[in-house]
């Protein structure tokens, strides 16, 4: 086959008829058929479709699902994480010391790149198009919706930001919620709309444990005014040394961050709630990203 796809647990195609078929692997599942641009952006997920012309492996809009991927011969491998790739990397293993580098210094590998030479990273609207036609594999890199499509202004008001999180927060009706306070934008909004909408809703903060943050205090005036309950999950010291390997070896050592952040996850899974979660809205309603050239 042109293209074969292996999943740890029932993976149906969320399109399939006589030449087409697409699948999607993310938390949310795609609906109806649309490029792969479409899906990435829409429901923030990776995927494998073939529209009859091209086979498309895509990531999601934002990239927040990691999809990697190794050229050996003419096959691509690709997988969700990176040791099963470097099982099929010739060894010794080529190191990659300008990823190693950013990760040091900027937390995080830029552009593609990953620890190790031979495997890379589908950046955020991204994708690997076989064309039928010629035979050929190329890369593909979209801009952000916000910046490919939209007006730098818009004209949203705050009242229509609002309405599109009421939306949102319908598909999780019914349900008891969990949505952690630091005192940015995006948790005082999110919990906010939640206790507008009668949610039953709990708040928790822990701290980034560096001695500079301003978290939990804030956290603790937020919720306050809004009379949600909230605990402060604290940090253990004894503890942080396990946590930081424990966290390395979940991300694969392609980022120092989130060791403190290791007993506030714990408790989370043990919670019972539907996580409800802000990401990057500082930036994104300051317009910090505005143009290609800044992202």
């Amino acid at each position: 086959p042109e293209a074969a796809l292996f999943s740890s647990a029932p993976l149906p195609p969320y399109r399939r008829d006589e030449r087409t078929w697409a699948f999607a692997w993310g938390e949310r599942r795609p609906v109806g058929a649309g490029s792969w641009i479409t899906v990435a952006e829409e429901f923030e997920t990776p995927g494998l479709m073939d529209d009859g012309e091209r086979i498309t492996l895509h990531a999601g809009g934002l990239g927040l699902v990691d999809v990697y991927y190794l050229l050996r011969g003419d096959a691509v491998y690709f997988s969700s994480l990176l040791e099963p790739l470097l099982s099929l990397a010739r060894t010794p293993y080529e190191v990659n010391w300008d990823a190693w580098a950013s990760i040091i210094k900027l937390t995080f590998p830029l552009r593609d790149d990953t620890p190790y030479a031979e495997v890379k990273r589908l950046a955020g609207a991204g994708a690997l198009v076989f064309e039928r036609a010629t035979g050929r594999i190329s890369t593909r890199r979209e801009l952000p919706r916000w910046l490919r499509e939209e007006p730098l202004d818009a004209g949203h008001t705050a009242g229509e930001i609002l309405e599109i999180l009421h939306d949102v927060y319908k598909e999780f009706d019914g349900r008891p919620l969990l949505v952690p306070v630091s005192g940015g934008y995006d948790s005082r909004l999110l919990c906010s709309v939640a206790v507008t909408r009668g949610a039953d809703v709990e708040s928790w903060t822990t701290s980034p444990d560096d001695g500079t943050d301003t978290d939990i205090p804030f956290a603790q005036a937020i919720t306050r005014e809004l009379g949600v309950p909230h605990r402060v999950i604290d940090q253990d010291p004894a503890a942080y040394p396990g946590d930081a390997l424990a966290v390395a070896r979940r991300l694969e050592f392609l980022t120092p961050h989130h060791a403190w952040y290791a007993p506030f996850a714990r408790e989370v899974h043990r919670a019972g709630r539907t996580l409800v979660d802000g990401l990057a809205g500082g930036p994104l309603l300051k317009n910090f990203m505005v143009s290609g050239a800044a992202l």
